[in-house]
């Protein structure tokens, strides 16, 4: 069992455990620890054995591990022109009040084209006049403020959160390169968070689609690649109840984490919208990967809580190490030149790649236009949000005009098309109006008809059933005409 950024190569076996390791467990015991939003407990192998308790069922903590890299040579920048990028900003709307959550390693946080693009929590950042016991802003020689008064000022269980927080090292500095700056994939997470959002129209650096949405990182990777379920769900916790709208996890593993799926529930039940990279578990090195077969999808991009997300290449063709499956929902470009923000210990200030390869790339260009899809629509359910994504795609030639395909979901997105799509549909009453024209017509039921039988569809799946069927078209000929 193996969890991972999406590429990542199996990691030693966790389950050798001494009395100082955590598990999960589904009970309140004596020393036991909730984990917030869920009901799930954590407690130590010892306290654990001092409860005596023979019932209690025990969940794996799942490891994970990094080995994504990039390259630093520039090459010419091509996967924004594919997305018709210039059309999609004439009529971008202001998402700076969206939150992304960015759940990854650690951040290059001074880096050029990023240093603007932070989410700051406002109840943990400003003057004050009270400050807790040391460490404090007094003990560390700075002004008195509430991000490092060493108190819990908002009440949300996270000292001096100001700025995201690192779950792995438990402190309010999700910093890359604090414990090994030149470890294997410590620039992960920098890339990711450009491909969410870094700044454009600056005069330097590179632009991503959406550069008006905040990002908050939320550090559960080591520098050194470890994290386990338990960061991952402390992580998911804390972008639920602290204001993100749309939660990027371009990790994955081999098996389902029931811990992590409940977290995943209770976002899409909390209207936030969770974009999960499919995994590189195509071609030949599917077993460096980390991978159990050739073209696997990994979870969480299987569950039925997330946006799936694989890859393809600046020519729209179906990426060889992406996974494919009938979970996968839409792909985006995430092979090749494509620029974006990059980290080294010798330069964490203005890099930038070259050439990424993996889904774990593919997948920020989507949360990135997830944010401007709540944007237009501040009311749209998950269901929503992954409707508008599907029915808006491009169909690249090697889907040979399916509706759907394993390696391409339902198609490519295309941002603008996507966020015109929103805003009628937005505004639409009736729900067997599937192309949110203000009408059911002949073309909905056309519409109906191609995907009729299909499973995991968009707007045609009116109730949401998971086929469209009888009952879809029952209810669009209640609303013929209307």
């Amino acid at each position: 069992m193996s969890f991972g950024y999406v590429g990542a190569k199996p990691v030693a076996n966790q389950y050798n455990l001494d009395d100082n390791q955590l598990v999960i467990i589904d009970q309140p015991l004596a020393g036991a620890v909730p984990i917030l939003k869920t009901s799930f407990y954590k407690i130590t192998v010892g306290e654990l054995k001092n409860n005596q308790n023979k019932n209690v069922n025990i969940l794996p903590v799942l490891k994970y591990k990094t080995n994504m890299t990039v390259n630093d040579n520039y090459e010419p920048q091509g996967y924004l022109t594919l997305l018709n990028s210039e059309a999609y900003w004439d009529s971008m709307p202001d998402s700076s009040g969206q939150i992304i959550a960015v759940v990854d390693g650690g951040f290059a946080l001074n880096h050029e084209d990023l240093t603007g693009r932070w989410y700051v929590n406002g109840n943990e950042f400003g003057t004050t006049e009270i400050e807790g016991v040391a460490p404090n802003c007094t003990s560390r020689s700075l002004p008195l403020d509430k991000n490092c008064n060493n108190l819990d000022d908002d009440l949300n269980g996270y000292i001096d959160d100001w700025r995201g927080w690192d779950f792995i090292n438990v402190d309010n500095d999700p910093l890359v390169g604090t414990t090994n700056p030149v470890a294997e994939g410590v620039n992960h997470a920098t890339v990711v968070a450009g491909l969410v959002g870094a700044t454009g129209n600056n005069t330097f650096g590179s632009a991503s689609l959406n550069w008006q949405s905040k990002i908050m990182p939320l550090q559960i990777f080591s520098d050194d690649g470890q994290a386990s379920s338990l960061e991952l769900a402390e992580a998911l916790a804390y972008a639920i109840d602290n204001g993100a709208s749309v939660i990027n996890l371009s990790l994955g593993s081999t098996e389902s984490d029931p811990l992590v799926d409940y977290l995943l529930e209770e976002a899409m039940n909390a209207g936030v919208v969770v974009v999960a990279a499919s995994g590189n578990c195509g071609g030949d090195s599917y077993l460096l990967n980390g991978c159990d077969n050739e073209g696997q999808m990994l979870y969480p991009a299987s569950s039925d809580f997330v946006v799936a997300v694989g890859a393809t290449d600046l020519d729209d063709i179906y990426a060889d190490f992406s996974s494919r499956g009938a979970m996968l929902d839409v792909v985006a470009p995430g092979s090749g030149a494509i620029i974006t923000s990059d980290y080294s210990s010798l330069n964490p200030t203005n890099l930038y790649s070259a050439e990424v390869y993996g889904t774990s790339f593919s997948t920020p260009i989507v949360s990135s236009l997830v944010a401007s899809l709540k944007t237009n629509w501040p009311e749209a359910t998950f269901n929503d949000i992954r409707s508008v994504l599907i029915d808006s795609a491009y169909k690249p030639a090697g889907m040979a005009n399916n509706l759907f395909t394993t390696s391409y979901g339902f198609g490519r997105i295309r941002p603008l098309e996507a966020t015109n799509l929103a805003s009628s549909c937005r505004s639409t009453l009736l729900k067997s109006d599937y192309n949110c024209d203000s009408e059911v017509s002949l073309l909905d039921l056309s519409l109906l008809a191609s995907q009729w039988q299909k499973q995991y569809t968009g707007r045609t799946d009116s109730n949401n059933s998971g086929v469209v069927d009888l009952l879809d078209l029952s209810l669009l000929a209640s609303q013929w005409g209307q």
